[in-house]
Parts: C-alpha cells; structure tokens; sequence
C-alpha cells in the first residue's frame, strides 16, 4: 500500500528537529539588512548569454584522445631510452649459427697472439711474463677467451676479454688431464680433471671471478662436456661408470635428471678409454656425432668410425667410411649451418698420414678429403675447426 504523504511535506519539520544549536541571535538583523538590497541584475549571469545545449552538441571534428596520446608518448619515450641503451653496447652474434668471421689466437713460444686474417700481421695478446701462456679457444660471442697458464710444474685456468684486458683465473684447483667446454652465453666453463687421488672431477667455473662449483657424480668418471644448444639448458657427459663402460650422459647443468644413452661400449682397443669420444652436439641440438669402435673381419680390434645419434639415444646410425679399412675416421665438429662434419683421417703406422675430410651430416655418403695431409709420420693429429662463416 502507497502512502498519499509526500517526503517534501515533512522536510522543514525533519531539518529543525536535526539542527540542535538553535537560532542565532543576529538572525533578525542579518534578515533586515537584506531585505533593503535590490537582487543582481539578469544582465551580469553570463551563463543567460550561453547556449545551456553546448554539453549535447556533437563537435564539428572529433574529440582527440588526450589519454592515449598521453600514454603512447610515454611508450615512445621508453622506446626511446632502450634503444639508447641497447645500442651503446656491442653486437654480439648467436653462440650456435653463421657468424662473421674474426680474429684467430693461436700460441707461440708461451705468448698469446693474434691475426685479423690469415695473411695480416700478427700481433701479441698476451705475453708470457715468466710463465707460459696456452690459447685455448674463444667464447662463443667472442668477448673473451680461454688459455692456460703454466708455472712451478702446476697449470691453472684462466680467462680474460678478447682484447687480453681483465685476465682472471676462474678455477682454483691445477689443470690435470683436463678438457673443458663454454656454455652457449660465456658466462661459464665446464672443466673436467683429475684431483690429487686420481679421480676424475666436473666444475663449473665461472668468469666472472665467482668461486666454482663442483658437480657431485658420484661414482662416474666423467672426461668430456658439450653444452646442449641453444641455451646451454642440458649438459653431455662422457663418462666411465663402476662397471668399466662408458656411456654419454644427459643432465642438467646442476647435475640433476642425469641419463644415460645407452650406447655400446666394446673395449676394443685394448680398454674403454677410446668408446664414444669426441661427442658434439649439432647446432639445433637434436643429434649428437661421436667415434664408435667398429669390429672388422679377421681384426677384432676395430677402428675409428663416426656415429650419429639423437639426443635421447635412440636412431645410433654410421655414414658409410673411407674404402680403406685401415683409416681411421673420427673426431667430429659440426658445421655452423649443420649441414655438414668436420672430421680426422688417420692410420696407425710408421708411414701415415693425417687428412681433413668433409662429412655430409645426413649420412648419405662418405666424407670427402680436403686440404693439405701430413706424410710418413707418427703424429697424424688433426687439430681443426670451422672458419664462423662456415667456409
């Protein structure tokens, strides 16, 4: 049911019942004194000269959008400043890809020197000083590179920028029977030893002067890393276990989630020590190259033959060798494009020979031999990698 009564009605009597200081006193004045003033004329409210429809009316352009422009200038502003930033530092390329050929380090006489080319002057990096200085390689950016310094019958690891500024010695331990590997960003080593009891050690060390970590194996004697690419997640490990095989390992750069490949390991030549050595990743970091010990009629002892396996093990397949049984093929390094290996022949003889040979990555045919070859020597070793352009 609505009531007839209206709000209105009983306004007056609600707001004198609320005001509870009374009167003032001054009212009746205030009052009379009013009364005698005349009301502002009609004339002097500009708002009666102004249409009161201006609120409604559409403009005659539309209305710009003062907010976004305001928050889009502040993009642009921020953009501003990245690119200010980001452009003051230098260029690095990828750590796995074509890359821009630069400077070659080598070792000589215990210094340290370089080239911009092949056919330009040399020019020292790093001088002995009293001890011996050995190059080691490059980080995978080129911002710094690696090198061993020996003194007092110890070696010790070091690094330092590329132009040979900011030397610093990243591993505490001597380098005893060592290999070691940059990770994708060249921030860290991976380092593999012998310690003092003869047992075999993974750290991790790092550049930028912070102590090195030691990776706990366990049991397994690990002798070669290759960082996972692209990013270094993963790390393999070629490692002797209890048993006495060895096997490639996959974990993660802490140690964790270790697996194994479970790729044969015959003892052929006389011990493990040969199985599954030199293993590289390919640049995409899907398949892995390595030497395999292969048996051949009426010689149980094998050779050395390239291997190419997926990186969870699985798809273990051989290209087809050199016709010649008694070369031995091995030590692969992919390509920067992937599309072809980098690998060694040799023989074991008196009168042998060291040869590079191009392997095609798919395996689909033998590996073709390039360059100049050593003759009638026992040291047929191929030290060798790919130019960054990958020519």
């Amino acid at each position: 049911m609505t009531s007839p009564r209206r709000f209105e009605q009983d306004l007056p009597a609600l707001l004198a019942g609320g005001y509870f200081a009374g009167s003032p006193d001054y009212r009746d004045d205030l009052f009379r004194e009013t009364a005698r003033m005349r009301q502002r004329p009609a004339w002097s409210f500009l708002t009666r000269w102004i249409p009161m429809d201006v609120a409604t009316r559409r403009l005659p352009f539309p209305p710009l959008p003062w907010r976004a422009i305001g928050v889009l200038a502040l993009l642009l502003l921020v953009a501003a400043a990245l690119l200010v930033v980001v452009g003051s530092r230098p260029h690095v390329p990828a750590p796995f890809g074509l890359a821009r050929n630069g400077a070659i380090a080598y070792t000589s006489g215990g210094d340290i020197f370089v080239r911009d080319t092949v056919d330009s002057p040399e020019r020292m990096l790093m001088g002995a000083n009293g001890k011996v200085n050995s190059f080691w390689g490059w980080s995978p950016d080129g911002t710094r590179f690696l090198f061993f310094r020996s003194g007092g019958g110890l070696e010790y690891l070091f690094a330092a920028d590329a132009d040979g500024s900011h030397e610093r010695q990243i591993l505490d331990v001597p380098i005893t029977n060592s290999q070691s590997a940059w990770a994708p960003d060249g921030r860290t080593v991976s380092v593999t030893l012998e310690d003092d009891h003869d047992m075999r050690q993974l750290y991790l060390a790092h550049v930028d002067g912070s102590p090195a970590t030691r990776i706990d194996l366990g049991s397994l004697q690990p002798t070669d890393t290759a960082w996972r690419p692209p990013n270094g997640a993963e790390l393999l490990i070629r490692g002797l276990a209890t048993d006495g095989k060895q096997d490639l390992y996959l974990m993660n750069a802490d140690g964790t989630n270790r697996r194994a490949l479970h790729l044969p390991s015959p003892g052929a030549f006389g011990g493990p020590e040969y199985d599954l050595s030199g293993a590289t990743w390919s640049p995409s970091g899907d398949r892995i190259a390595y030497n395999a010990v292969e048996p051949i009629a009426g010689d149980p002892p094998g050779h050395f033959r390239i291997h190419i396996v997926n990186a969870d093990g699985s798809g273990d397949v051989g290209p087809p060798g050199p016709p010649d049984d008694a070369t031995q093929e091995g030590w692969p390094i992919w390509s920067p494009d992937g599309r072809s290996i980098a690998v060694a022949h040799f023989s074991f003889t008196k009168d042998g020979s060291g040869r590079l040979a191009i392997l095609s990555a798919d395996g689909s045919a033998a590996a073709r031999e390039v360059g100049p070859k050593t003759h009638d020597t026992e040291d047929m070793e191929v030290v060798k990698t790919w130019s960054p352009d990958g020519t």
